[in-house]
């Protein structure tokens, strides 16, 4: 048996950790993933009590909403990790009869694709579910990423294909808001699995620091790029920014890979 990967091992290890995910961040979880609900629940109420008018949240308070859960469940996710700086139930982890290259994969695996999937699927299905039994809500957050998919698709076959090109394109922004959340998910990961106190709030350092620094650069492209008597030159600025942005996102993301398993492998206590 291969002491780096074996495939049974490493089932058996990812259903115990998947299942261990879950008892440790069920409540956060739960709470995060029907914000929708609670949004009902508070605009109905203050709309009864300060206007005395029972009425739903409409479509832009639910996206808001979305949009706000979304960012607290990146934060939170210096917590699903962050436990392996803590000595014991860290050490307890590391003891487990599985590689690190097992741990690690099973790691990535979780938070990259089980959990925005699980809660992108269940904050769109409570939000039908709301829509259904409460109309007055109007459109659902299915609906409208296929219409807004639809719009920006027939929109752009009808523009001037020299001035938006496939950086603009649904394609190109899909990538691009792959690959920015996958940044975020792994560096908040990563930043749970290194700092052993005040996570999020170094995270959040960190980031704006990095934040301030990437439209800086962006900043300085585009003014030396932009120029007034040219109007091409607005398209070339665009394509080369949102290039550069996928480049950085890109080895970023590797530079994150890279120091989660590190960080995994040489972590003692």
């Amino acid at each position: 048996m291969s002491e780096t990967f074996n495939f049974n091992r490493f089932w058996t290890f990812f259903c115990y950790d998947l299942k261990q995910m879950w008892r440790r961040n069920a409540k956060p979880a739960i709470f995060i993933g029907g914000a929708g609900l609670i949004l009902l629940l508070l605009w109905s109420f203050f709309s009864t009590v300060c206007f005395f008018s029972w009425t739903t949240p409409p479509l832009w308070a639910r996206v808001a909403c979305g949009f706000i859960a979304s960012f607290i469940l990146q934060l939170y996710i210096t917590k699903t990790y962050g436990f392996i700086t803590d000595k014991k139930k860290g050490s307890d982890y590391l003891m487990i009869p599985a590689s690190k290259l097992e741990k690690y994969i099973s790691m990535l695996i979780i938070v990259l694709l089980i959990i925005p999937l699980l809660f992108t699927a269940v904050y769109f299905s409570l939000d039908a579910l709301i829509c259904l039994i409460f109309p007055s809500c109007g459109m659902t957050l299915f609906q409208l990423t296929s219409n807004a998919w639809t719009i920006l698709t027939d929109g752009l076959n009808a523009s001037n294909q020299n001035f938006i090109n496939y950086q603009f394109s649904p394609c190109g922004l899909l990538l691009m808001t792959i690959l920015t959340n996958i940044f975020s998910y792994l560096f908040f990961m990563l930043c749970g699995m290194i700092f052993k106190r005040f996570k999020i709030l170094w995270a959040l350092l960190i980031n704006y620091g990095l934040g301030t620094i990437l439209s800086s650069v962006l900043i300085f492209i585009v003014s030396n790029l932009v120029n007034e008597s040219d109007p091409s030159s607005i398209a070339q600025s665009i394509d080369i920014t949102f290039t550069f942005m996928k480049i950085t996102m890109a080895i970023g993301i590797v530079v994150l890979a890279w120091g989660a398993y590190y960080r995994l492998k040489k972590i003692q206590h």
